[in-house]
């Protein structure tokens, strides 16, 4: 009788427990994507500080990232993270951690990254967390 008591306080708690661990998931996968922007940014800023716009060799979409503030939003993709990539601006190909396309955006009306699959910009709260300290 004792044992079945136990089993489901149990059972209980681990019921409660669930939701918890599922909400702080999907808050770690907020912050990564929000990480992956803010290092998407600085590469694009280190590309437009240490190159001129008339370099052939950048890809198209980088170009309008960088110089071209009437662009609205540009897509980052596996172009043209490889390029990042090649000339040292990121360590590894990001994407969001819930999606497996690699696709960001940048706002150039902004100046800022967004990401399609949360349908927010880095500088947005988290939504997942009662705190500010997002």
């Amino acid at each position: 009788m004792e044992l079945m008591i136990v089993i489901a306080i149990l059972g209980v708690l681990i019921t409660l427990a669930v939701p918890s661990f599922k909400k702080a998931q999907i808050s770690a996968r907020w912050r990564k994507c929000q990480s992956n922007m803010k290092t998407l940014e600085g590469a694009l800023d280190n590309v437009a500080s240490e190159h001129d716009e008339g370099e052939s060799d950048i890809p198209a979409n980088i170009k309008k990232a960088c110089w071209d503030d009437s662009a609205g939003k540009v897509d980052i993709t596996q172009t043209e993270m490889e390029y990042l990539l090649k000339f040292g601006y990121i360590k590894h190909i990001l994407k969001c951690p819930i999606s497996s396309q690699v696709k960001y955006q940048f706002d150039t009306d902004k100046g800022e990254m967004y990401c399609p699959f949360h349908k927010a910009y880095r500088s947005a709260k988290n939504p997942y967390t009662n705190n500010d300290n997002s």
